[in-house]
């Protein structure tokens, strides 16, 4: 009677495969659900995370007192632009050197370099997390990619410049730029 007692328990011991791709099936539906969720409620972070970036950078530039950069040349001759794009590539400044060294197309001249500009983020100074730092220093949005500024007198809603994010596809002009000019 022992041997036979034993003999069935170990016969229902652990799962059968049905009980098994029961399991798997439920897990895979739960994660078929949450995992589009996920997605969407970080790109959404993403895009309000960036915002706040792009008011705060605009808001810095707009209090900083100074609004354009003079130096002078070789030459002796002197050179006056806006601040934050002082290599006219569209992009918010990082460090000069830095980005000399890292590639940066126009490259800064050593004039620049020596005159004492920093850059944008060490300059005027915008309150933003490290993440939203490249090593040279230049500002980033939530995808990695550099903030866009331009000026062009009471074209960016009322105001002489704007700062941009491409957002997400990384295409200027499109949809899903983040500017601050516009609410969002």
């Amino acid at each position: 009677m022992l041997a036979a007692t034993r003999h069935r328990h170990a016969a229902h011991q652990g799962f059968t495969l049905i009980e098994l791709m029961i399991v798997i099936a439920v897990a895979v539906a739960i994660a078929g659900v949450s995992i589009p969720v996920y997605v969407s409620y970080r790109e959404r972070a993403k895009q309000q995370v960036t915002t706040v970036l792009v008011q705060a950078v605009a808001a810095a530039i707009d209090s900083y007192q100074v609004q354009t950069w003079t130096w002078a040349d070789t030459t002796g001759a002197r050179t006056t632009r806006p601040l934050w794009d002082l290599n006219n590539d569209g992009l918010l400044d990082g460090v000069p050197s830095s980005e000399n060294a890292a590639g940066a197309s126009p490259a800064f001249t050593s004039t620049i370099i020596d005159s004492g500009y920093m850059g944008c983020l060490d300059m005027a100074r915008p309150i933003v997390g490290e993440r939203f730092v490249s090593p040279q220093r230049r500002l980033i949005d939530a995808w990695g990619q550099a903030l866009h500024v331009h000026y062009q007198a009471k074209s960016y809603g009322g105001g002489n410049y704007g700062v941009w994010s491409l957002g997400p596809d990384g295409a200027d002009g499109t949809e899903d730029d983040i500017r601050s000019w516009e609410g969002h």
